[in-house]
C-alpha cells in the first residue's frame, strides 16, 4: 500500500496468484501426524501385529513425543514401581508379622495350660509387652495419635509389670493389679470390637493389651508357687487375708472381683 504505481499493483496481483496447497507453483507443507509433529508419507497402517513399543503405538508414540512429554511418563512409571514395591513391603511385613503372633500365641496358651512351664509367663509378658508398646509409639506417633497412650489399658499393662518386678510379694499391690487388668481390660475387648488379626500388628496389639495381663494375673492368682519358680521374687498367694484386713467381713471374692475394678476405673475416667 506504501508503494504507488504500476510496480506496487503488480506486486499485489503476483501475490494473490500463489497456487493452493498440491498446486503446481505453491509449496505444499508435509502432512502432520495427530500428535502434531511432521509425518512420514511411507508411514501407512499396515496389517503387522500390534507393538506396544513400537511408532505406531499409543505407549511409543508417547514416549517419542518431544517438549517433556517424555519426563511425565518417567514420573508415571517411577510412581507405580513405587507403589508396587511399597506393597510390596507390606506383605512381607505381613508374613512376618503373621508367624511371629501366630507361633507367640500358641506359646502363650501352652505356657498359661501346662505347670511346668508356667515359670515363663512373667518372663514371655515382661519382654513381649515392651516390645509391642515401642512399636505402636512409633506407629502412632507418625498419625498424631500419641495421646491415645494415656488410655486406662496401658496404664493396667504398666502397673501389672511394676508390680511383678518390684513387689512380687505384696498381696495388697496384687488386689489392686488383679482389679485393674480383670476390669474394664477384658470388657474393652468386647465395647471397642478388639479382633485377633495376625498380620496386622496394630490390631494384634489392641487385643494383646487387653487380654494378655487377665492371662497373667489369673496364672499367678491361682498358681502362684509355678509362676514365680524361675522369677526374681515369690509372688504371694495369701490376698484374701490382706481383704480381709482391709475390708473386715466383706466377701474377697466381691471385694476383688467388682468392687476395686469399679473404685479404680471410676477414679481414672475422673482425672481423665
Amino acid at each position: 500500500r506504501a508503494r504507488a504505481g504500476a510496480g506496487g499493483r503488480g506486486a499485489v496481483r503476483s501475490m494473490s496468484k500463489v497456487a493452493p496447497h498440491g498446486e503446481a507453483g505453491g509449496a505444499s507443507p508435509p502432512p502432520s501426524s495427530d500428535l502434531g509433529g511432521p509425518r512420514d508419507p511411507d508411514d501407512r497402517v499396515t496389517s503387522q501385529p500390534w507393538d506396544p513399543t513400537g511408532s505406531t503405538s499409543w505407549w511409543g508414540a508417547l514416549a517419542a513425543r518431544p517438549l517433556g512429554y517424555q519426563a511425565e511418563l518417567d514420573q508415571a512409571a517411577q510412581s507405580w514401581f513405587d507403589k508396587e514395591n511399597k506393597k510390596s513391603k507390606e506383605r512381607r511385613l505381613d508374613k512376618v508379622t503373621f508367624i511371629t503372633t501366630v507361633v507367640g500365641s500358641i506359646i502363650s496358651a501352652i505356657c498359661v495350660g501346662s505347670p511346668l512351664l508356667r515359670a515363663f509367663i512373667p518372663y514371655l509378658y515382661c519382654s513381649s509387652m515392651p516390645l509391642l508398646l515401642v512399636i505402636r509409639y512409633f506407629q502412632y506417633k507418625t498419625r498424631k495419635w500419641h495421646y491415645f497412650l494415656l488410655d486406662f489399658c496401658y496404664f493396667a499393662n504398666i502397673a501389672l509389670a511394676l508390680y511383678m518386678l518390684l513387689a512380687p510379694g505384696s498381696g495388697t499391690t496384687f488386689i489392686i493389679v488383679f482389679a485393674l487388668v480383670h476390669g474394664p481390660l477384658p470388657w474393652s475387648v468386647i465395647f471397642f470390637r478388639n479382633s485377633v488379626v495376625f498380620h496386622s500388628i496394630d490390631k494384634f496389639t489392641s487385643f494383646y493389651i487387653h487380654m494378655m495381663p487377665c492371662l497373667v494375673a489369673f496364672s499367678i492368682r491361682w498358681f502362684p508357687l509355678d509362676c514365680s519358680r524361675w522369677w526374681v521374687g515369690e509372688f504371694y498367694s495369701g490376698e484374701n487375708l490382706a481383704v480381709q484386713r482391709w475390708f473386715p467381713g466383706a466377701n474377697p471374692h466381691l471385694v476383688l472381683g467388682i468392687g476395686m475394678p469399679l473404685a479404680l476405673f471410676v477414679c481414672f475416667v475422673v482425672q481423665h
